[in-house]
């Protein structure tokens, strides 16, 4: 078998094709291929695991190139792998894609997991976000996990919510929390929850009885 006709061949096809598995094979495996050409085709036709994968196992990938694939892509957890796992990646630059995204939860575990992050930026940008969960989740989260958390901060935000659990979870859970307050906030609402469940079933009697009279 002539090896630099083979290797032509299966870079060619896998160009050709754009078979962003085989780049990758060929990239990572092989000597003596186009390292450029192939991470083209995957920056064009990979998703986020393809060019995070050829990132952290392909000598001479173009880092830069493949970063900036990552955060044109969006994906804010797809930016948080990227900055904690691969080596030289440009931390801030992948922050403000993070914060960009409008996610809290991103926000949280940018500043969570990876060495270097703005923790204050990260956490005025998780306020301002929006969030697929309850959000009094998340800043319980960050006040428990994140090393410079604004835990007051934090705490405020979660008191000031109508979250019964949420409240119970930061009294609990995080340190220095005070735990009265946020107890006796969380019984608040819980007291405050049950008078409305109880007028709702006053307006619902009378309403029945108006009915029989009709």
């Amino acid at each position: 078998m002539d090896i630099k006709k083979e290797i032509q061949f299966l870079q060619g096809y896998a160009i050709s094709s754009c078979n962003v598995w085989l780049c990758y094979e060929l990239a990572s495996k092989i000597k003596g291929v186009d390292i450029s050409a192939l991470q083209d085709v995957v920056i064009n036709h990979g998703n986020e695991d393809d060019i995070i994968d050829f990132a952290r196992e392909v000598k001479g990938a173009n880092m830069m190139l493949l970063q900036d694939a990552i955060i044109k892509l969006g994906n804010g957890k797809a930016m948080v792998e990227f900055a904690n796992t691969i080596k030289g990646s440009d931390v801030e630059k992948l922050q403000d894609g993070v914060i960009a995204c409008n996610d809290a939860y991103v926000d949280y575990m940018f500043a969570r997991v990876v060495k270097g992050a703005d923790v204050k930026k990260l956490e005025d940008a998780m306020f301002k976000a929006n969030c697929e969960y309850e959000k009094e989740y998340v800043y319980t989260d960050f006040a428990k996990y994140v090393k410079g958390a604004d835990k007051k901060r934090l705490e405020d935000a979660v008191a000031k919510s109508t979250n019964v659990e949420a409240c119970r979870e930061f009294a609990n859970s995080v340190k220095g929390a005070n735990k009265s307050r946020l107890l006796e906030r969380a019984s608040e609402i819980e007291f405050f929850d049950k008078m409305l469940e109880k007028r709702i079933e006053k307006i619902k009697e009378i309403q029945k009885e108006d009915e029989k009279t009709l």
